[in-house]
């Protein structure tokens, strides 16, 4: 999938794909890993940018779920996320994250901010 020079390439897991996102799945990494093997989410190499995990959720409302991410400039990949929501039939975005700075990022972009767990959620309706 490309978007405005964003290449999405889907990947399968590997150990070096999961090094490449240690930061970003500690402590989740055997879950999320497990998920991504079962094709339950999805793990996404964006060319010259790093790697992206999601899923679509159906309930109670079609969710693009960014489950983690990992590389540089993903200010201008989230600016994108909703054209790939709307594109796979999501109404809304939904993103995990516990980093000071991608919380900075979500909050200029607008999305909704909900605290708990020790995360952050984000929401962005499409």
């Amino acid at each position: 999938m490309a978007c405005k020079g964003l290449v999405f390439k889907r990947v399968d897991w590997s150990l070096e794909i999961a090094a490449k996102l240690a930061k970003a799945i500690a402590p989740e990494q055997d879950f999320i890993a497990n998920e991504v093997i079962k094709g339950i989410s999805q793990c996404w190499h964006i060319e010259g940018y790093g790697y992206l995990i999601t899923r679509l959720e159906l309930e109670p409302e079609k969710t693009l779920v960014i489950v983690a991410g990992q590389g540089r400039g993903l200010n201008d990949v989230m600016t994108f996320m909703p054209r790939i929501a709307k594109a796979n039939g999501a109404k809304l975005i939904r993103i995990h994250s516990r980093r000071a700075g991608m919380v900075r990022m979500l909050e200029k972009l607008n999305y909704q901010t909900e605290y708990g767990l020790g995360e952050n959620v984000f929401y962005g309706r499409i």
